[in-house]
């Protein structure tokens, strides 16, 4: 049997704001949710120009140091972005694949010897490097994992020097 008629249209009164209310919070939530995307997003794109930017200045402030391919480098090229006044370097290496199990490891050429950078990893074109003083070149090798782990380059790939 069907319900008295006044039933229903109790229960629907009673239960029709409570749903209104509910849709109202939901959609609060969703705007919030979309909003706060927004401003992640935004953030991140922030970041991102910051550090363009920062690039850029570099560039205009130090000298550009091509990396020429060596015999074992079979035509790697890259350059460097180096402001000696902050001791900075950014790495800009073009076309540089590491063989399998292998690794390119980036140097500073200092006082006739090769200081280690560390290593770069596998599909990453651009490096800022900190802390880069007395510089008198760079280079690029291939190593093993891990790096040359403290000895000379094994594989040298590219090297620039700085003028005078």
């Amino acid at each position: 049997q069907a319900p008295p008629p006044d039933v229903r249209v109790r229960v629907v009164r009673a239960v029709g704001p409570r749903r209104r209310v509910g849709v109202a919070w939901a959609a609060a939530a969703v705007l919030a949710l979309a909003v706060g995307g927004v401003l992640v997003h935004l953030a991140g794109v922030e970041g991102e120009r910051a550090r363009l930017e920062e690039q850029i200045d570099l560039y205009r402030r130090g000298v550009v140091v091509a990396l020429a391919p060596t015999e074992e480098g079979g035509g790697l090229v890259g350059h460097v972005a180096y402001d000696r006044a902050t001791g900075r370097a950014l790495f800009h290496l073009a076309n540089y694949e590491a063989g399998k199990g292998r690794v390119h490891e980036l140097w500073v050429l200092r006082d006739g010897a090769p200081v280690s950078l560390g290593t770069v990893e596998p599909g990453t074109r651009t490096i800022l490097v900190e802390d880069v003083a007395s510089a008198a070149g760079f280079a690029v090798s291939e190593e093993p994992l891990g790096g040359s782990r403290g000895g000379p380059p094994t594989r040298v790939l590219s090297v620039g020097t700085l003028p005078g």
